[in-house]
C-alpha cells in the first residue's frame, strides 16, 4: 500500500461535499472515542423502571426528600463564599505542611 500523508488526505477531504466531510469527522471521532458498551441500553433501563413501577416495587418506600435538610444552614451567597475561602485556605495550609514534611 502506498504511503499517504496527512496533507494529501486533507486535500482530498476538502474536495468532498460538506455533508460527507461531516460524516467523515463523525466516523473518525467514533473511532477515537468509541461509545462504551455497558451491556444495557437506556431504553432497556427505562423499560425496567416502568416494569418495576407497574409491579408496585416502589409502593410504601419512604421518600428521602428533605430528610437531611437543615433549616439552620445559611445558604446565602456571602456564607457560601466565606466557606469556599475557608476551604481554600485550609487546603493551601495542608499543601504547605505536606511540602514542608517532604523537604525534611
Amino acid at each position: 500500500m502506498a504511503e499517504v500523508t496527512l496533507e494529501q488526505v486533507y486535500t482530498l477531504v476538502k474536495r468532498l461535499p460538506r455533508t460527507e466531510q461531516q460524516m467523515l469527522v463523525e466516523r473518525v471521532q467514533e473511532d477515537l472515542h468509541p461509545v462504551p458498551d455497558y451491556g444495557i441500553t437506556a431504553e432497556e433501563l427505562d423499560a425496567e423502571l416502568v416494569r418495576l413501577r407497574a409491579s408496585g416495587a416502589f409502593n410504601g418506600v419512604e421518600s428521602l426528600y428533605g430528610a437531611f435538610a437543615n433549616p439552620n444552614v445559611d445558604l446565602s451567597e456571602a456564607a457560601l463564599n466565606a466557606d469556599l475561602r475557608e476551604v481554600g485556605t485550609e487546603w493551601e495550609a495542608e499543601m504547605d505542611e505536606r511540602a514542608d514534611s517532604d523537604e525534611r
